[in-house]
């Protein structure tokens, strides 16, 4: 039975029933679990949630296992037609075909015929049901799938939300599946039926993503991606069908964008904010050429918002039509032809629906942007604003001349009869020149811009470094062609080299006042920015190299040559500026590093496609890493503001036992402070200052130091001064002895002075040198009388007769040498207090 092709027709189909079970409860599970929208959903949040590498990562990971699993499921689903076609309306039918060598098999073939004739039609229906979203969502579904999860799913149930139980089956709407079939969303149709605004704002909850749509004023996932996931599932719905997968990648490709979106409730899909944007700029009165700017930037941006997403559309019914066709005219005898050519059309229609995805966007954003800063408005602005230097030009200026050096030579080894080195030997040489060449003229620029005066000098030097590069350069890019392509060579080079070099490394402008700005090309040569050009030129030499053979092949040596330096000059520039973008986070320099590394050995000892694949997977793998171990770090850490920590209270050194300081204690190796909240309050605010009255010590520079060190960085503070209404008491109440007198003194530090005048460092040392010649300092029997014998007496930090603020709160108390001798109770401490404020 299971050796060779199967005989017997009862075993077949027994067993073939036995699979549509199986397939019929997993298509359950994944049509109405919505494995495709959840995956998309995890998508999304990691792109809006995880940092650099670790979203690179997940999107990698997340897209490769949705199409793994589409796969699988399609696989899956041609098992369940092949099950199909053996069903038998009459199970009595004669059969026809089998060569079972056992006779009497009538009773097998019977109880299997009505077997798989059951199941086929208990799956039909069920796929039907589920295809239509009758399932999608309820809750006695979703139950144990969301506890598995840990997503609140059963929200999707409204009447088991309110009711506590819901219905079997979603009756609101019916046949969603033909709108969608064709790519039509309707709102009261199949994006009822799908509840799909339900599940983009509900994944996006549970998920927490964090960015709210401007135009929808919540957080959801996007609309569209969610419908190619709806259509997906769909499509596997329609291959359960025999002939369905011909329907099913209808539905596949028309919903890879929908084609058509009727309704209102979907505001981000009628929206058009670059049009909108661009509209909202335009002037009342306009000159001609502020006229044209606009015309241009409208038409860019209509180009973005309206046009390129009907391009895409064109070329994905384009490429349905194509595989329909080709799949109807092919036959065993034309196949091979047909193939071929079926897959070139299927891979150009591809390429282009992909730049109208990813890169013509890009391109129609640059413009608008452009024009934007080139606008009289923009230039005032940047007028205003301080001088910044310039930090992607010099990057530019290094992968212009690496990658014309680089594979100039390297062409030059690959075209040389007597050098037999490969294509990835020949590119890595190129590269050493190249990088070398990028990293000694970034140094070359640098030192003519430290000399002084040397602006037109320089600027010559450059002009000549360049067109003389452009000379060489031509004569070793064309040395085996033609003498007029190397004329040819060598003008498209010096329209490149020269006016590249002297706006790539060209000096920062002055400031406004006429002070030197900084420069742009230190901070490119003394950071790990170095290897932004080195690593832009690896990839343009190794791409000009893998381009140029198919390019002179196709359009001639001449003109492949030149193609292919410009696809270098674009795929280093790309390289390059996104490396230097990347080194601005920890991770990205050992991301870079590795992931470059890791490319340059595998196209060397391998094939270059496979080591583009490895060093992308080593370079993101090592920043996710990082980016993980710093995000450990940063776990450890408390950032909290010090109300959400855990306070404790402790008497600051500097202003004696008059203050109570909160600290937060948030280093688990610091000795937690003692807390002390008994202590009397002998000041009150009154006046702004910018700082607290400190007594002189008597040394003059010390307490010039003090006072700098703890001034606070506020621009005004309260300045404590005695209230007059606060009158120090002795212990027998009377409040003109003298023994109160020298506390309120004390107390006072240097005497009640202007609310709104603050005190001078000179009137503190004059105050405090009198005072000390004056009056006696009051003894331990004083302070015992006044402060009490608590650990917060005036002894317990020092002498100390002033006050003066912390520049930042202090984490621990200083130790004492016999806490236990000092201690009291607090009833002490508030029996002394109420001797200072009686009533």
């Amino acid at each position: 039975m299971f050796v060779g092709a199967p005989r017997c027709e009862g075993p077949v189909v027994i067993l073939s029933a036995c699979f549509l079970i199986v397939i019929t409860l997993l298509m359950v599970r994944w049509l109405n679990y919505d494995y495709f929208g959840l995956l998309t959903a995890a998508k999304y949040s990691a792109q809006k949630t995880r940092p650099t590498f670790q979203k690179s990562m997940a999107v990698g990971l997340t897209t490769g296992l949705q199409s793994g699993i589409f796969i699988g499921m399609q696989c899956l689903m041609l098992i369940c037609t092949r099950s199909l076609n053996l069903v038998e309306i009459d199970p009595f039918k004669e059969s026809t075909g089998w060569t079972c060598p056992y006779p009497d098999d009538h009773i097998s073939v019977i109880t299997g015929r009505i077997f798989l004739g059951v199941m086929a039609l208990i799956t039909l229906i069920i796929a039907f049901l589920c295809a239509n979203g009758h399932f999608m969502g309820q809750e006695y579904i979703l139950r144990d799938f969301s506890k598995q999860i840990d997503m609140k799913l059963t929200k999707l149930d409204p009447d088991a939300q309110a009711s506590g139980g819901g219905g079997i089956l979603r009756t609101s709407h019916f046949f969603s599946m033909l709108p969608t079939t064709f790519g039509i969303w309707i709102d009261s149709w199949n994006v009822k039926g799908y509840l799909l605004k339900e599940r983009a704002e509900l994944y996006a909850e549970e998920l927490r993503v964090p960015q709210f749509c401007e135009h929808c004023g919540k957080p959801h996932i996007p609309y569209l991606e969610l419908m190619k996931a709806s259509g997906r599932q769909l499509s596997l719905a329609y291959q359960i069908f025999p002939f369905g997968a011909v329907i099913g990648k209808a539905v596949e490709r028309f919903n890879n964008p929908p084609l058509i979106y009727w309704g209102t409730e979907l505001k981000c899909l009628r929206a058009k904010p670059h049009v909108d944007k661009v509209k909202s700029m335009q002037g009342r009165k306009m000159t001609a050429g502020q006229a044209a700017k606009y015309r241009v930037q409208l038409q860019m941006a209509m180009l973005k918002d309206l046009g390129l997403p009907v391009l895409m559309r064109v070329f994905s019914v384009t490429m349905y039509v194509t595989m329909v066709y080709f799949t109807a005219v092919m036959t065993q005898e034309n196949v091979v032809e047909l193939g071929v050519e079926m897959f070139q059309i299927l891979t150009y229609v591809a390429f282009s629906k992909a730049m109208c995805e990813v890169f013509l966007p890009i391109v129609c954003v640059a413009i608008v942007a452009a024009l934007v800063a080139a606008s009289g408005v923009a230039a005032k602005k940047a007028a205003k604003a301080a001088v910044q230097p310039y930090r992607l030009s010099p990057v530019v200026g290094q992968v212009l001349h690496g990658v014309s050096a680089g594979f100039a030579f390297s062409l030059f080894l690959y075209q040389e009869p007597g050098v037999d080195f490969t294509l990835g030997l020949c590119a890595f040489l190129g590269w050493l020149v190249g990088a070398s060449l990028a990293v000694l003229i970034a140094l070359s620029s640098y030192a003519l811009e430290l000399c002084a005066n040397c602006e037109l000098s320089g600027g010559i030097i450059k002009v000549c470094f360049a067109a003389m590069s452009a000379v060489g350069l031509a004569r070793v890019f064309t040395w085996r062609l033609a003498e007029t392509n190397f004329y040819l060579a060598m003008s498209m080079l010096a329209l490149v080299l020269v006016p590249g070099t002297n706006l790539a490394f060209r000096k920062t402008p002055p400031e406004a006042d006429g002070a030197e700005s900084e420069s742009s090309i230190w901070p490119l040569v003394s950071t790990a920015r170095v290897m932004s050009g080195p690593f832009g030129v690896i990839a343009g030499v190794f791409g000009a190299m893998v381009a140029y053979e198919p390019m002179a092949t196709q359009f001639g040596a001449d003109i492949g040559l030149l193609v292919s330096v410009g696809f270098g000059y674009l795929l280093g520039l790309a390289y390059g500026l996104a490396t230097d973008k990347m080194l601005e986070k920890p991770a990205g320099k050992w991301s870079v590093a590795a992931g470059t590394t890791a490319a340059l050995g595998t196209s060397l000892l391998i094939h270059w496609a496979i080591g583009v694949i490895v060093g992308s997977v080593v370079g993101s793998l090592t920043g996710a890493l990082i980016e993980r171990r710093v995000m450990k770090e940063m776990d450890a850490q408390c950032l909290e503001p010090p109300r959400f920590t855990k306070n404790v209270m402790q008497s600051s050194p500097t202003l004696g036992p008059v203050s109570n300081v909160v600290a937060a204690v948030r280093d688990k190796s610091e000795r937690e402070a003692e807390i002390h909240t008994n202590l009397p309050t002998l000041y009150k605010a009154s006046a702004p200052g910018n700082q607290l009255a400190r007594a002189d010590s008597g040394y003059g520079a010390y307490d010039d130091f003090e006072k700098e060190r703890t001034q606070l960085p506020f621009q005004s503070h309260p300045a404590l001064t005695a209230s007059p209404d606060l009158a120090l008491q002795d212990g027998s109440g009377s409040t003109g002895s003298p023994s109160a007198s020298r506390q309120l003194d004390l107390a006072v530090v240097g005497g009640v002075q202007h609310e709104m005048e603050p005190r001078r460092p000179e009137d503190f040392n004059d105050e405090a040198m009198e005072r000390r010649t004056s009056e006696p300092r009051l003894d331990d029997a004083d302070n015992a009388a006044v402060f009490g014998t608590s650990q917060a007496s005036w002894h317990s930090y020092g002498e100390v007769s002033g006050a003066s603020p912390q520049t930042s709160p202090q984490r621990t108390a200083r130790p004492f040498q016999n806490k236990a001798a000092k201690r009291t109770s607090l009833a002490a401490s508030a029996k002394n207090a109420k001797a200072c404020f009686p009533g």
